[in-house]
């Protein structure tokens, strides 16, 4: 990883603090690597593995970037609040949200009349509160700044569901809708809220995927490739940045083509 910016030539998100929740692995941690890259400031959140976790940090910070790691369950208010004083006493106040936290176990992959009532529901909570939770605690320093910008990560799965999926089908829709309703809260104070949504991306979450399964991903998409972290991470940066500054509410798909909304 490069450190793209100089004094005379600063990164995207100079002088900008980012919070990535759900940072030590896959997609969080592609996302905290790029940001870094264009010279935010990260605050790397794990829930379990804080050895995943300071690796994150510790490549961030070879490259001559400012990262701490921090451990939350963004699903417990009580984590989110001791988070939201650890980040903004280590690094400052958040300019940036990137809730990519799942908030959610091994998918169920039964169908749905078999599917345990406690799944679904446990589900769509945990999801919702992880979106909810980090922005009521780091929300109110957005909207006395009148600037903020947060990226909600979905899954394609959300407008393209698939058998044996239905509660994660079901949170990430309830998401989405938890997106749209923030965006339209808190857009008159300045803070956008948009959505990117990845499809099947090769993850340590996808490592139960055979390779016939992937096979089959792949030759859904145009571009007839499977996603890594990194293309997931650049359309979160993309919608994170300045370059969007006038999109809220926005919904991405990052996908490979295989659904074109």
């Amino acid at each position: 990883m490069k450190i793209t910016g100089t004094s005379q030539n600063p990164g995207l998100f100079a002088g900008q603090v980012a919070l990535v929740t759900g940072a030590s692995h896959g997609i969080g941690a592609a996302t905290a690597r790029l940001l870094a890259s264009m010279d935010a400031a990260i605050a790397v959140n794990y829930h379990h593995d804080g050895t995943a976790a300071a690796a994150v940090v510790g490549d961030i910070r070879a490259a001559g970037g400012r990262a701490v790691a921090v451990q939350a369950d963004v699903t417990s208010a009580e984590d989110v609040d001791r988070l939201a004083a650890e980040v903004t006493a280590a690094l400052g106040p958040a300019d940036v949200l990137i809730l990519n936290a799942a908030g959610l176990g091994r998918p169920a992959r039964a169908g749905f009349l078999q599917m345990p009532w406690d799944a679904l529901e446990g589900a769509v909570l945990a999801q919702v509160r992880a979106v909810l939770l980090p922005t009521r605690a780091f929300g109110p320093a957005m909207a006395a700044a009148r600037a903020g910008s947060i990226v909600v990560v979905s899954s394609n799965l959300a407008r393209d569901p698939q058998p044996g999926f239905a509660e994660l089908a079901v949170a990430k829709a309830a998401v989405e809708g938890a997106a749209r309703a923030l965006a339209a809260e808190l857009g008159p104070f300045g803070v956008r809220v948009n959505v990117v949504a990845a499809g099947p991306t090769l993850t340590r979450a996808t490592g139960w995927a055979n390779s016939q399964v992937r096979r089959a991903w792949a030759e859904r998409s145009p571009l007839g490739r499977n996603a890594h972290p990194a293309d997931i991470a650049g359309a979160i940066a993309l919608l994170a940045s300045p370059l969007a500054g006038f999109c809220t509410g926005a919904y991405l798909p990052a996908n490979g083509g295989v659904t074109m909304p």
